[in-house]
């Protein structure tokens, strides 16, 4: 018996065993680079120190991308004005202001944010007018930034309008969006952030 034992004990470790492999870790959602929740509420300071609130108000899919309407607050505590974003795997574009569609779609973001990355964006007068000249955004790549509300790391875009003059630097954080905007050395600041429900 204890020879019977011994013979199935050595059997059973030298016995080809399946093992499974180990399960793939869920993907991470990729947090945003702008805020998407509708009640994210924040305050962004200009050079002056002059205050403006913004909160987004609404957040509805449609067709493969996320739209979200953020609204500044007037003093009134009521919207003064609105603009609304379209969120793809692809890019953050700016489409409409007030409800009213822009002419063409503002691609302020391509994502994956790359380094390097660049492209064209035609620019358009108030009433709705091309203009002759064209902007360009290049992604120069991540760095960190300070404002009133902390420090961040965030993603810079540069924008040169007409191509191949400086007009912008915009700063994006991960669940912040614009942290900091530097127009030729005057920096508007993120001075806090409040996420829905808070």
């Amino acid at each position: 018996m204890p020879c019977r034992v011994a013979l199935a004990l050595t059997t059973a470790l030298f016995l080809p065993v399946s093992v499974s492999a180990p399960r793939p870790k869920a993907e991470a959602k990729p947090v945003p680079l702008v805020p998407t929740t509708p009640g994210d509420a924040w305050v962004v300071v200009s050079p002056k120190g002059v205050a403006r609130s913004w909160v987004v108000t609404e957040a509805e899919r449609k067709e493969g991308a996320l739209l979200v309407t953020t609204a500044e607050i007037g003093a009134d505590g009521k919207p003064a004005r609105t603009v609304t974003y379209e969120v793809t795997k692809a890019a953050v574009c700016r489409v409409a202001e007030d409800g009213k569609p822009l002419p063409a779609a503002d691609c302020l973001l391509k994502l994956p944010p790359t380094p390097g990355a660049k492209w064209e964006q035609p620019m358009f007068a108030p009433d709705g007018t091309r203009q002759a000249d064209t902007a360009v955004r290049t992604v120069v790549g991540e760095e960190e930034v300070e404002t009133p509300a902390g420090k961040f790391k965030a993603v810079r875009v540069d924008t040169e309008y007409p191509a191949g003059r400086p007009w912008s630097k915009v700063w994006y954080a991960p669940g912040r969006g614009v942290v900091m905007t530097d127009f030729g050395g005057s920096a508007f600041k993120l001075k806090s952030f409040t996420p829905a429900g808070k």
